[in-house]
């Protein structure tokens, strides 16, 4: 498992990933409001899943629970 989110460096370096990136983000967006708080924190703030779990005042288990919820219906959503 991804315990440290993973901040975002260097995206859309290629022109051709700005779509994908647009795509990425439009996602995200549709998330149920808690799964897009953890992406927020662990993706976009870089935040490690114990870190999140304070921030948000819930378990770890509940951020890792979310975070695995969120990337699954990324994955669904753009086509994975």
């Amino acid at each position: 498992a991804d315990d440290k989110g993973g901040a975002v460096h260097g995206a859309a370096a290629e022109p051709g990933d700005l779509d994908q990136w647009a795509d990425f983000h439009r996602a995200v967006e549709r998330l149920p409001s808690e799964e897009r708080e953890v992406v927020g924190l662990l993706y976009y703030g870089g935040l490690t899943q114990d870190e999140a779990a304070g921030v948000l005042n819930v378990s770890v288990r509940t951020v890792k629970r979310r975070w695995q919820s969120a990337r699954v219906r990324l994955f669904e959503a753009l086509g994975g």
